[in-house]
């Protein structure tokens, strides 16, 4: 759920439910005194993107009622809940004080809950501070690639690491599933902060905040995010947030730092499409597909229902030559590309652009060759035929 409004507008939910989410994660601390004004929106961005709810709760010493009451409004609303994540206010990694809590309270209300725990903070925490496993359906933590260091390239170094850190936490989870998320750009807090964190200095974006939310390296990152998270295995990840400079589209209001933030009201940001493009392949599987350069080039195959599509993404701030190589019977590829010429289209009109007809790409040898200009998002994939 977008931290910056509570409503989706009709276009914002159209757009939403082009991507064939997953789930919806809503965040319920249990501590702050208007956490029931949280669930009635979830509630209803639920029902109107037609996906379950992964919900959050904090937890706090003496919050039993609150955790009741949470539990008994939505199971009123008859929402259907994907799992419960189950967070401690004080604590890194939750003991399992807090699962031994969380799940009698809501199986009340939901007999068969899938509960996850572990951190709302980093792969590092869970590491350190490894979950008792017996009470949980799966240990989650969450991801983002901008502890350390903050350029470009070192982004990209961080993609193939986030299936590490899958692979690292199933070495000590005792066979459970694995969740993570939220994936973001930016860290959204502190976990090492020994007080609140200070405003926004005026003329700054938050901290949690990045410009290439809206751009096309933001795109190629999600790609290779989202490729290397599904190769993994896990029972669910949750990216970014629905609307605003940390979503998928700009409100309809626009940037509260256009100077900054330069997105278009109402626009999608270019990882829209990736995410739409996965979408159209929910229920189907991802193929391993190797690139020989990685760190500047990196991409997946998808397939369901006979359909296929290869997606790449150009890394790097120079243009490419590359050359893709072709599953035997994909005779007629076409290509359409995202790049620096067509951005402002694809944004302010993602329909039209998605509606773009795939230029013919004519393989040789099982290749074609492809140019990719700076940061360049791509899928090939067969041409349909009338």
């Amino acid at each position: 759920m977008s931290h910056e409004t509570s409503d989706l507008t009709d276009r914002e939910i159209q757009r939403s439910r082009q991507l064939k989410l997953g789930h919806l994660r809503v965040d319920i601390h249990l501590n702050d005194p208007d956490h029931q004004d949280v669930i009635d929106p979830a509630i209803g961005q639920s029902r109107a993107l037609d996906v379950p709810l992964q919900v959050a709760l904090f937890l706090e010493a003496g919050c039993e009622q609150k955790l009741a009451d949470a539990a008994a409004k939505l199971a009123g609303a008859e929402v259907d809940i994907a799992e419960w994540l189950i967070f401690s206010e004080s604590e890194k990694v939750a003991h399992r004080k807090w699962v031994e809590m969380a799940r009698p309270a809501i199986a009340t209300h939901f007999p068969n809950a899938q509960i996850a725990s572990g951190t709302n903070a980093y792969f590092t925490e869970l590491n350190r501070a490894r979950p008792d496993t017996d009470l949980l359906d799966a240990v989650c933590y969450s991801f983002n690639p901008q502890v350390h260091a903050f350029d470009d390239h070192s982004l990209v170094e961080t993609l193939e690491a986030q299936s590490w850190t899958v692979e690292s936490a199933r070495q000590f989870s005792d066979g459970r599933e694995i969740i993570v998320g939220p994936i973001t750009l930016r860290p959204r807090f502190n976990p090492n902060a020994t007080e609140p964190e200070s405003g926004t200095e005026s003329g700054d974006l938050p901290s949690s905040v990045d410009p290439r939310q809206l751009s096309l390296f933001g795109a190629g990152w999600t790609l290779g995010s989202l490729k290397y998270i599904s190769q993994s295995a896990v029972r669910s990840g949750t990216w970014f947030e629905t609307i605003g400079w940390k979503g998928v589209m700009e409100t309809e209001s626009g940037s509260r730092s256009p100077e900054l933030f330069p997105s278009l009201p109402g626009a999608v940001f270019p990882l829209y499409h990736v995410f739409a493009d996965f979408g159209e392949f929910t229920g189907g599987q991802i193929v391993p597909w190797q690139s020989t350069d990685p760190l500047r080039l990196d991409g997946c195959m998808l397939q369901a229902d006979g359909k296929r599509a290869i997606l790449l993404a150009n890394l790097t701030p120079d243009e490419q030559q590359i050359d893709v190589p072709l599953p035997d019977d994909m005779t007629q590829p076409g290509i359409r590309i995202l790049d620096e010429t067509n951005a402002e289209l694809a944004s302010s009109d993602p329909d039209a652009f998605r509606a773009t007809t795939m230029t013919a790409v004519e393989p040789a040898g099982g290749r074609v060759s492809v140019t990719l200009k700076p940061f360049a998002y791509a899928r090939i994939s067969e041409i349909p035929q009338n």
